[in-house]
């Protein structure tokens, strides 16, 4: 089972038509999504917000450093540095990254698909609506890169259809985000028992449980702190046996309060709601 990505957060999805009308019932219809919906009318203000809201840094790269190692197995290593992941929560801004871009085909000023054009170099999933007639060209479009997906836009599963395609393309940018991160964390769970398939089954129950809306790892047990719809935290703890021992000695931790992540691992975990809001 592949490590969850290093960090996630609701991005926007914005959506070009024509249709005033289409486009006010698809914020209705997709309101319940973790996505901020933005619409545009006029293709060149959406091409605009595009290239103020798109991120084409890795950030991935920037929180990590490569350094020599200090075992056997490795000749370097690479240094996460967690602050920094963690220090994204306080960018106001973060909910402005745009991940997918939805388009009618059929426009008059600039059709879909030569607006999809124009963004070949952005790192956004492009989805391409068509009428009956268009489902050809969507195709071919398709086959040849241009987009990656495309919905007939009468279709009546249409806004569930989005929805998936939305969460889809959001896990997707922030795996990719977070490649060199997880490699290096997979390395060290060639060492470290504790990030195996029990760490994302708990992980994936707290995200479930308590209905989170996005997470930051903060170290390299797997520890992480999540956000849900009201702005509470809610922290992962994950120690190893080594570390409870250590911290049992100076008073800090009551070791019973963790359990074990399975019966062979030598990492434990415990999930401590905050009191504190953000």
């Amino acid at each position: 089972m592949n490590l969850p990505p290093a960090y996630q957060f609701p991005t926007t999805t914005m959506f070009l038509d024509d249709n005033n009308d289409f486009l006010d019932a698809l914020g209705k219809w997709l309101k319940p999504t973790n996505s901020i919906i933005k619409t545009f009318d006029d293709p060149k203000k959406a091409l605009a917000h595009l290239q103020n809201h798109i991120t084409i840094k890795n950030w991935d790269t920037a929180w990590t450093k490569v350094c020599p190692s200090d075992n056997d197995f490795d000749s370097t290593a690479i240094e996460i540095n967690f602050p920094k992941i963690h220090s994204v929560l306080h960018d106001q801004n973060r909910f402005n990254q745009v991940t997918t871009v939805v388009v009618d085909f059929q426009m008059p000023e600039l059709d879909g698909l030569s607006f999809l054009g124009l963004l070949k170099d952005m790192p956004v999933k492009k989805i391409l609506l068509t009428g009956i007639d268009d489902a050809e060209i969507a195709i071919k479009a398709l086959d040849r890169g241009l987009i990656d997906n495309y919905l007939r836009k009468h279709d009546p599963q249409l806004p569930r259809k989005i929805a998936e395609i939305i969460e889809k393309n959001q896990f997707k940018y922030f795996e990719k985000q977070s490649n060199l991160i997880n490699s290096a964390l997979k390395i060290k769970q060639c060492h470290n028992t504790g990030l195996n398939i029990s760490y994302c089954n708990i992980f994936d129950s707290v995200k479930t449980k308590h209905k989170t809306t996005e997470y930051y790892l903060t170290d390299e047990n797997g520890s992480c702190m999540f956000i849900n719809e009201k702005s509470e935290r809610i922290n992962l703890i994950i120690k190893s046996l080594e570390q409870l021992s250590a911290e049992q000695a100076d008073q800090k931790l009551v070791p019973d309060r963790f359990k074990a992540l399975n019966l062979d691992s030598e990492f434990y975990y415990r999930v401590e709601p905050s009191a504190l809001f953000l």
